[in-house]
């Protein structure tokens, strides 16, 4: 699959309306800090802010009601290109000692400083991960509890966003989830921002490498709902125990854009007034 470029051109604006989007600590869209932590998302999941309306909380998220290559979507494994083994995203995530763990209101997000995708020819650096639940990808019409995504950028500022979902499990967790989560109490408050400590992104690497990820080009899930963004959505769930789970959503609640209609369809929102 072709990977392609979100344009730089007239993305200024994103520092202000939609400043804790999808390409948050990106080339794209800087990390922005206040007196005492990090700016907080100027959109919502519920009402006049929500997924339905974005599009007329700036007049540059008119793509949320216009685009037809939106993500999330039901991932229909029929319809989609299938990676594994070699073909499959090369992901390679260092261990990490400690990163900074944010609330943004939107959710909540960790900063990378290192970790990088390799996928034909090109190397992304990872830049941050954060979470939706519940899921916001669906494979075959199943949601999950919780979803991932990993969002990397490319020399040229070309974004790739593997999805890693997570399945409730009585028996078993991902370690990486129980480190992160353990430090979520400190930011209970949007804005807030904490340390981690010690997390290791390896369950997710090997979940890709082993059993291979599924392919296409859509969009971000948040405004500004840019399109040009290449997606992995791991074929594979990981585990998280419901501990942890209720550790996030007390504090994440509710962040999971609608799915969106079939790719290269109308949008979904394209019948209603676009004002």
């Amino acid at each position: 699959m072709h990977t392609l470029t979100i344009a730089l051109a007239g993305l200024s604006y994103l520092l202000i309306s939609a400043s804790a989007s999808c390409l948050h600590n990106t080339p794209l869209m800087p990390r922005q800090t206040t007196g005492n932590g990090v700016a907080v998302a100027q959109f919502g999941y519920t009402g006049l802010q929500g997924p339905a309306h974005w599009h007329k909380l700036n007049p540059n998220n008119s793509k949320c009601a216009t685009g037809d290559l939106q993500s999330p979507i039901d991932v229909l494994p029929a319809k989609l290109t299938y990676l594994q083994s070699a073909a499959a995203p090369q992901l390679s995530y260092p261990p990490i000692k400690s990163a900074t763990f944010e609330n943004l209101g939107s959710t909540v997000e960790v900063l990378m400083t290192s970790g990088s995708l390799a996928y034909n020819g090109t190397t992304y650096t990872l830049k941050q991960f954060h979470f939706h639940t519940p899921s916001e990808h669906r494979i075959a019409g199943e949601a999950f509890p919780l979803e991932m995504h990993l969002v990397h950028v490319s020399p040229d500022n070309a974004i790739a966003v593997v999805g890693q979902l997570f399945e409730l499990s009585a028996h078993s967790s991902t370690a990486l989830l129980d480190e992160v989560f353990a430090h979520i109490a400190a930011i209970t408050t949007p804005g807030s921002v904490t340390k981690t400590g010690r997390f290791n992104l390896n369950k997710v690497a090997d979940n890709v490498a082993k059993n291979g990820v599924y392919t296409y080009g859509g969009s971000l899930t948040t405004p500004p709902c840019s399109e040009g963004v290449t997606w992995f959505v791991a074929k594979e769930t990981l585990p998280i125990d419901l501990e942890a789970y209720e550790e996030m959503k007390h504090v994440v609640k509710f962040n999971s854009r609608f799915t969106q209609g079939d790719l290269g369809a109308p949008n979904v929102l394209s019948p209603m007034e676009v004002v």
